[in-house]
């Protein structure tokens, strides 16, 4: 390479376009591509193939982050927001249950004689009811 004398020292002056005719005709000349013979091309889309077959599987059914476990998560996650909002409505029916025990004296006795049987001082009960015959006792 020549060096021109107008370029600073340390830098290299760049080829023009017909200095570098010569390089790409006899050192740059490519291979030509051979032709894959039937039995290479058949054995490449068998490769091929598995590998697309192999990745998609691989989408539908990876642990944890395949599109099978995505639906069993999702409709996990649904029943579970279908028992959190009935647990939540069942909080809310308890709570206004304690509430009304707590404020509402006739309620409490109401609930404390036909639950647990209990009878106000000097109060008398009957019972009319027929007493249940034993299955065990008749035979």
């Amino acid at each position: 390479m020549r060096v021109a004398e107008n370029v600073p020292k340390g830098y290299i002056r760049r080829p023009r376009v017909k200095e570098l005719d010569h390089y790409s005709e006899k050192q740059v000349r490519r291979k030509p591509k051979k032709k894959l013979t039937p039995l290479q091309e058949n054995r490449l889309l068998k490769i091929i193939l598995l590998l697309v077959i192999g990745s998609l599987a691989w989408l539908l059914f990876a642990p944890g982050t395949g599109v099978y476990s995505l639906l069993k998560m999702r409709s996990k996650v649904a029943s579970l927001e279908t028992e959190t909002s009935e647990l939540v409505q069942n909080n809310e029916k308890l709570q206004e249950e304690i509430e009304r025990l707590k404020n509402d004296l006739v309620y409490l006795e109401e609930i404390a004689r036909e639950k647990y049987g209990l009878i106000k001082q000097n109060e008398t009960v009957f019972d009319f009811s027929r007493p249940q015959k034993d299955s065990t006792k008749e035979k």
